[in-house]
């Protein structure tokens, strides 16, 4: 007898990857719809900026992990009853979904599908290549404002994740601004909005907080409260005190506050908070800010040069002379061509990507970033996760066998399409033959071989630009490194050209391995030369990778 589609949605075994803006509306339809058996993996903890729009969340909920409070909304919503059925009744993992010791691919295996509700590449990457790996479906979905798509990747069947080209990305949502920053635009966003809580009109602030709350950070009573007043012109002394007191909550006690709550349990880098008072033992009026340096606003400052900055600010802020008419009003706003709100945002976002151990910016490369911001929007979220579950049911019905011919890439977008339609369905393509993760196509590596350290090539180019976890390199026969293994770690100061077994030279084919990834790829080389100051960086990566266009050159 057929199995009804009832049955198998109620014995369906499903994993949700993100539990954030999609990841909560992903919840909410698959306990609306009856399914039972379903664990999520998230890392963050919720943060009170999470509420305009993750709509399982609480205010009493904040500081606890994302995924055990989303699964309890989820059974509570649920038709069933976890008394009956409790093995894999909504379970939540609080972890990396990159640990490959607790979601490797055997962990993958277990599943019917799995939703992908990730905010960022890499992760999503990692996850695609770990379905392809254990031969499941991954029903994938993201936004961008206004617009979103979700559609459905099935090794053999369809284009992976990585099969079309990703181009850099230039609109960044405010997701993790507050909780977990890993990237400097999530530091230069955060500093955009203390700007405007030091500045503005307080509540206006992304990072403003009721201080009747309950889980009011340390930093609102110093940055808001202790507010200087402009028309008594204050002293540098008052100012310097101000400066001090602001840069202490904010980078001192509050990262060890959360530090203290287990916040950044599991995190891949844990922050440590400044020692404020030894980095501005130099600060003072006497002193010129980085910025009024020559070739200043185009190096990165150090840890004390950013709070000598910040101090200059703060006294431009504050004099008559420089100081907005309407300071404190809503009418004082970030403004990138703005010379005082962007050393402010400068100076900032870097005191706080050193603290989460993440590469800092010049004046000009926080600059160029500052202005390609773009929110989540909550609608946006809700439209895709139904799609997502509505791509399910087909799979279901159908059988994963049939997912070219049933399930569709679904747009949905701001405006109309030209037949009129907010959302618009198209086949799914099948997989490009020169993608080098679901087709171990070939990939050409164009670097300076005789420059480049080993370390810096998987560094910068085989994990951060092809997303390996734990790289093993071989040329030929003979193993040159693998990750983690202390025999290797001699060969990572020595440049490609001079490694073992004949080093990396024009011609060379080298064998990249990641067993975490299940996933082989060959790598040919290019001797070439670059500029130091080359805009496409030191190398260049080609061949069978699908590269984006630069579509800002091809307008040029």
């Amino acid at each position: 007898q057929m199995e009804s589609l009832k049955d198998k949605i109620e014995s369906a075994n499903i994993l949700v990857v993100g539990a954030g803006g999609i990841g909560c509306e992903l919840l909410k339809n698959l306990a609306g719809t009856g399914f039972k058996h379903v664990e999520v993996i998230d890392l963050d903890t919720i943060d009170i900026s999470n509420l305009n729009r993750q709509f399982l969340f609480r205010v009493h909920h904040v500081g606890k992990p994302k995924c055990t409070v989303a699964c309890e909304a989820a059974r509570d919503m649920s038709p069933h009853s976890p008394h009956n059925d409790p093995v894999g009744f909504f379970v939540a993992h609080h972890g990396n979904v990159k640990d490959n010791d607790r979601f490797g691919v055997n962990f993958f295996k277990r599943f019917d599908v799995v939703f992908g509700a990730l905010d960022n590449v890499d992760a999503r990457r990692h996850v695609n290549r770990l379905c392809l790996s254990a031969e499941i479906p991954l029903i994938e979905a993201g936004t961008t404002g206004y617009d979103g798509n979700a559609t459905v990747i099935m090794g053999k069947q369809t284009e992976c994740y990585e099969c079309r080209p990703k181009p850099t990305q230039k609109v960044y949502p405010i997701c993790t601004i507050r909780s977990t920053p890993s990237m400097p635009v999530h530091c230069i966003v955060w500093a955009k909005e203390l700007y405007k809580l030091m500045f503005g009109h307080a509540p206006d602030s992304m990072l403003f907080e009721d201080q009747e709350g309950d889980e009011k950070s340390t930093f609102m009573g110093p940055v808001v409260d202790g507010r200087l007043t402009v028309d008594e012109k204050p002293s540098s002394e008052k100012v310097l005190q101000y400066t001090k007191a602001v840069l202490t909550a904010l980078f001192t006690t509050e990262i060890n506050k959360q530090l203290g709550m287990d916040k950044y349990k599991g995190a891949k880098k844990t922050p440590v908070a400044h020692d404020i008072d030894a980095m501005t033992k130099g600060v003072n009026a006497a002193v010129t800010p980085p910025s009024e340096t020559e070739g200043g606003e185009k190096r990165i400052w150090t840890d004390e040069e950013c709070c000598q900055e910040f101090y200059a600010i703060v006294t431009d802020m504050y004099t008559k002379k420089t100081s907005p008419p309407d300071i404190f009003s809503s009418s004082v706003a970030f403004d990138k061509d703005d010379h005082i709100a962007m050393r402010f945002v400068a100076a900032v976002s870097n005191l706080r990507a050193s603290v989460f151990k993440i590469e800092t910016s010049s004046y000009y490369t926080a600059k160029g970033i500052a202005g390609n911001i773009i929110p989540a929007i909550a609608t946006t979220n809700a439209i895709v996760a139904g799609q997502e579950v509505l791509e399910l049911l087909k799979i279901l019905k159908h059988g994963k066998d049939k997912i070219k011919e049933v399930c569709k890439y679904v747009w949905c977008r701001r405006g109309k399409s030209r037949r009129g339609y907010f959302l618009e369905p198209t086949r799914l393509e099948a997989p490009n033959m020169k993608c080098y993760v679901c087709k171990n196509a070939r990939v050409v590596v164009s670097i300076d071989m005789k420059t480049f350290t080993l370390q810096d090539f998987i560094d910068q180019v085989l994990k951060k630009k092809m997303s390996f976890n734990s790289p093993i390199l071989q040329i030929g026969c003979d193993q040159i490194y693998e990750d983690g293994e202390p025999e290797y770690e001699q060969n990572l100061v020595k440049t490609l050209e001079n490694l073992p077994c004949g080093g990396i030279k024009d011609g060379t084919t080298l064998v990249v391995e990641d067993f975490e990834q299940d996933m082989e790829v060959n790598i040919n080389f290019v001797q070439m030369e670059f500029e130091e100051d080359d805009e496409n960086g030191q190398f260049l990566i080609g061949g069978d990778r699908p590269v984006a266009k630069d579509k800002e050159k091809e307008k040029r």
